[in-house]
């Protein structure tokens, strides 16, 4: 596995000013990455979603728990929200 050095300090220093969205097409290293950054950052929980997940309190209820512990939560396959503007925001 690489190593990402170079894209993994462009997301800690993203995420010190924000949101950051990451996409790439299927197959490209999305979730691989995230599991990286994983190992870089303190307090981070990663959530895969699924399609369940558009529906909002479905949502809320799985990031719920996470959210006074970490100080940041990275979702994985964010596509499952598209097309529902309520849980995407």
């Amino acid at each position: 596995m690489l190593a990402r050095t170079r894209i993994l300090k462009r997301i800690n220093a993203a995420l010190e000013h924000g949101d950051v969205y990451l996409s790439a097409p299927a197959g490209y290293g999305k979730s691989t990455l995230l599991r990286l950054l994983l190992g870089h950052r303190p307090a981070i929980t990663l959530l895969a979603l699924s399609p369940s997940d558009a529906d909002l309190s479905q949502l809320q209820a799985r990031l719920q728990p996470h959210l006074p512990h970490s100080r940041t939560v990275v979702l994985d396959d964010v596509q499952y929200l598209t097309g529902t503007t309520e849980a995407l925001t």
